[in-house]
């Protein structure tokens, strides 16, 4: 089994997830400059039209706040894709309550109501038909892009990056205020004002990172999924999961780790929604082997690729 993860650990494991989002997005937006520097389009405009072809007129406010920008900079946006004649500004009357004036003369006294303009952008007729054009060719790169991704993955991603945005409040103040070791052994080196190179802070990022559990408490496997191990197990025997995983690949030689990648996928598909799930929650602690063994162990060591 594998070891919990130390406190170092797991900084240099969330920074070394910074750096590969990092890299991907940029190793991304690469990919997709060129074909919109051929329409003088850059990522974030073409971002604004697909925005608007899919929710419709939008408020500058709900526009900024999707798209992460200030409204400064969206401004310099808003304003070159008017000038091309794809977008527009345009204003449109909300109607208010009535207000009932709170002072001892007028107590009671509702004014009459009022209408309020809100400016919206919109995509014009032109911009409509310019997404109808370029985006089936911008699609076909992104698809082509993700084919190193299965399906499943794809929406695990999906899922993910949703998760990391929408944040947990909660966890990140308490990591925040609580000190790691590495920060309380680099302390007196820095109160002291030696400023050595090889403190424990510049030390920090050159350490190892060896294989070590996952966060979550406890076993990795839970007592509830312990109790549907048998079925599962079943599953397994009936549907000769070990023997069929491996015909998968009949034309290349055997691989223990694709042979249980293959395993795990099979099971994944007989399952029920609730197996599938269990199954997904043991992939995301455990290799693919690892699962395997668990099973062979719960068949009482056999092996069933033959």
């Amino acid at each position: 089994m594998k070891r919990q993860a130390t406190q170092r650990e797991k900084t240099l494991r969330a920074f070394r997830v910074y750096v590969e989002l990092m890299d991907t997005a940029a190793w991304l937006r690469s990919w997709m400059r060129g074909p919109l520097e051929s329409f003088n389009l850059t990522p974030q405009g073409f971002r604004l039209l697909i925005l608007l072809c899919e929710n419709g007129p939008m408020r500058m406010m709900e526009i900024s706040r999707q798209m992460r920008f200030q409204r400064q900079n969206l401004d310099v946006i808003v304003r070159r894709l008017e000038e091309r004649g794809w977008i527009r500004r345009v204003f449109v009357d909300l109607p208010a309550a009535e207000d009932e004036r709170k002072g001892s003369r007028t107590r009671g006294v509702k004014t009459p109501k009022r209408r309020w303009g809100v400016g919206v952008i919109e995509l014009t007729p032109e911009g409509e038909g310019f997404v109808g054009r370029v985006f089936p060719n911008h699609a076909k790169v992104v698809k082509a892009l993700m084919r190193a991704l299965h399906g499943r993955e794809q929406q695990t991603l999906v899922e993910i990056c949703r998760k990391l945005r929408a944040g947990a409040i909660l966890k990140f103040m308490s990591e925040i205020a609580h000190l790691d070791e590495w920060e309380m052994a680099s302390r007196p080196v820095v109160e002291e004002g030696h400023g050595r190179a090889d403190d424990a802070r510049s030390q920090l990022l050159r350490a190892p990172v060896e294989d070590y559990e996952d966060d979550a408490p406890g076993e990795v496997i839970s007592e509830a999924d312990r109790e549907r191990l048998p079925g599962i197990v079943a599953k397994v025997r009936r549907y000769t999961i070990f023997k069929d995983a491996r015909n998968v690949d009949w034309d290349k030689p055997f691989d223990e780790k694709r042979w249980a990648g293959n395993v795990v996928e099979m099971l994944i598909r007989v399952g029920d929604e609730r197996e599938r799930k269990m199954v997904e929650r043991w992939r995301q602690r455990m290799s693919s082997g690892e699962i395997v063994e668990m099973l062979k162990e719960e068949m009482g060591g056999e092996e069933g690729r033959s």
